[in-house]
């Protein structure tokens, strides 16, 4: 018994070291590492090494599963795929490791838009407050809080977005509630990708972009900082939303939903394409500035050979 525990746990320093260690573009994390025992003991050893191998030679790779029920399926996902809404039975997970993870907030300063923007005494509760590096949970003091309509103008399903300006590898978003009614935050889901929400979807669910996460019913306290973390794996894109989904059954105000947003901060990675296509355009502008400076000193030759 004493020999199987500690081939499991040899298998597990194994994985560390010869995964998470020396891979660097394709590492995988066992962020689900409580499965892992249990998983292994059911399951081909090799058969883990492959897939992530696979799944390591693939750029936009972020995550990988294997199945569980003997059907020996290796599946890299991709940053195109919505891996979180996908049927998550039979399955365990492995995510990446996010090369250059950054622990700055990649939201702050960054533009930002809502379904509709409430409107009192003068004060405009625009999108960019909720990105303007402040902690003010209260409504009616300096710098303001974001807020979309209220009353009868209130949308069925308000939104709040983030342009990050390019894509990048999300792994987290952190919410800031406001102060009471603090139940105003509720049923909402976080998402992430390539397209941009439109007010075309203030009375219509927006599904386009991956779901990174959500939280259901009301029951966030006033100023609370809510994290929804991107599982079972990290999502790719450039515009990140919040939106409310359903009427509260359990919030004082059932039948019309207002988004209220102290801060947004969204963590995670460069996506790696990108970076590899901003070295080689910055190789090809270095490129041609050195033929422009050769051009210019022959013509500088010419001028003294007359």
């Amino acid at each position: 018994m004493q020999s199987v525990k500690a081939i499991d746990i040899m298998f597990s320093l194994f994985i560390y070291f010869q995964l998470i260690v020396p891979i660097v573009i394709g590492t995988i994390s066992v962020n689900y590492v409580h499965q892992l025992n249990d998983f292994i003991g059911s399951y081909e050893r090799g058969s883990v090494l492959n897939c992530a191998t696979e799944c390591a030679q693939i750029p936009d790779c972020t995550c990988v599963r294997l199945s569980i029920n003997g059907s020996d399926v290796c599946e890299p996902l991709l940053t195109e795929m919505d891996a979180n809404g996908l049927n998550h039975t039979d399955f365990v997970y492995f995510a990446m490791i996010l090369p250059n993870f950054t622990q700055e907030n990649l939201a702050l300063k960054k533009p930002a838009t809502q379904s509709s923007v409430f409107e009192v005494n003068g004060i405009s509760y625009t999108a960019d407050r909720a990105v303007d590096g402040s902690q003010n949970i209260e409504t009616f003091k300096l710098p303001y809080l974001s807020q979309t309509k209220d009353g009868n103008e209130a949308d069925s399903f308000p939104w709040w977005q983030v342009d990050l300006k390019r894509e990048y590898i999300v792994s987290m978003v952190k919410i800031l509630n406001r102060k009471n009614p603090a139940d105003r935050l509720h049923d909402f889901e976080v998402r992430v990708g390539h397209k941009s929400i439109t007010t075309d979807y203030n009375n219509v669910q927006f599904n386009s972009n991956g779901l990174c996460g959500g939280h259901k019913g009301a029951g966030i306290e006033s100023g609370q900082m809510v994290t929804i973390k991107c599982e079972p794996c990290p999502l790719a894109g450039r515009f990140v939303t919040i939106q409310i989904v359903k009427n509260c059954d359990d919030c004082r105000e059932k039948d019309k939903n207002i988004l209220n947003l102290a801060e947004v901060e969204v963590y995670g990675s460069p996506l790696l394409v990108n970076e590899k296509k901003e070295e080689k355009d910055s190789k090809g502008k270095g490129k041609g500035q050195k033929k422009a400076s050769s051009a210019e000193d022959d013509d500088s030759t010419d001028g003294k050979d007359d």
